[in-house]
């Protein structure tokens, strides 16, 4: 029988996720989910966990297009450990390797525009679509086959 490495994490993005290519061209991302561990019976929290998520090609653009600090969204991966070595120590680093991010919640542009501290990327993304000024509805003629 063979290993299953599967893991379904949801949670909110910590910090606006930034595409980069490597020298082959392939995206990818690199983000941080905050995860509630949920609420005990008197309603104190049990606490949050902050999971490591990587994205690669048409899905790191898409998280990186569409989603921003604090979206929910559901990240199902496989669990990947690095090892590293600084000063002699080894040290290891878990993350989630992304097959699939589902947008949950984004943000929408009145989100974007009643932030406190909207980056200007945030901005841009919102106002990316600004219809005609002098388009009235109605002024089009449709055809209705009946």
């Amino acid at each position: 029988m063979s290993d299953f490495n599967r893991a379904i994490l949801m949670g909110n993005i910590v910090r606006d996720p930034e595409v980069q290519y490597t020298p082959n061209g392939s995206a990818v991302t690199n983000f941080t989910i905050a995860s509630n561990r949920g609420v005990r019976k008197n309603g104190e929290s049990m606490g949050v966990d902050f999971v490591n998520v990587t994205a690669w090609g048409r899905t790191a653009e898409n998280v990186c297009a569409y989603l921003y600090k604090g979206s929910k969204v559901l990240v199902e991966g496989s669990i990947r450990t690095e090892a590293y070595e600084r000063d002699g120590k080894r040290y290891y680093h878990t993350k989630i390797n992304a097959f699939q991010v589902h947008f949950i919640k984004g943000k929408t542009k009145n989100d974007v525009d009643n932030e406190k501290y909207p980056t200007e990327h945030m901005k841009a993304k919102a106002n990316a679509y600004m219809p005609e000024d002098d388009y009235e509805p109605g002024d089009e003629e449709v055809d209705v086959p009946l």
